[in-house]
């Protein structure tokens, strides 16, 4: 059983292409999870141990899924976080460049007191 390896494929991928690679491998478990389920069946063990058996592959089949969606979810979050880095301006306080550009109007620069 590869249990205890998941918990740090999951903590070590936070990188786009590190999330990509440890999708990949808990896709790789999930199949071989999946294989040992279907062999079950021609089995000869007795029917209270196959129940046993197919519950505990059942279940880490589903653990390494809501791992696989963790990661994707923390993907998003990053891309998402890029994207709105690259779409702001540079500071708060910095003007657009089409306004901090732009030249002056003729009656811009004529002080006016009464």
């Amino acid at each position: 059983m590869k249990v205890s390896s998941i918990g740090a494929t999951s903590s070590t991928a936070s990188s786009g292409s590190g999330t990509s690679a440890a999708i990949a491998n808990l896709q790789k478990q999930i199949e071989k999870l999946t294989t040992k389920l279907k062999d079950l069946d021609a089995s000869d063990m007795d029917a209270k141990a196959k129940e046993a058996q197919r519950q505990l592959l059942q279940s880490q089949i589903q653990t390494l899924k809501a791992q696989i969606a963790v990661l994707q979810q923390q993907r998003q979050q990053a891309d998402a976080q890029k994207s709105e880095k690259n779409d702001r301006p540079d500071s708060p306080n910095q003007a657009p460049s089409a306004v901090r550009n732009r030249t002056p109007g003729l009656g811009e620069l004529i002080d006016t007191y009464a």
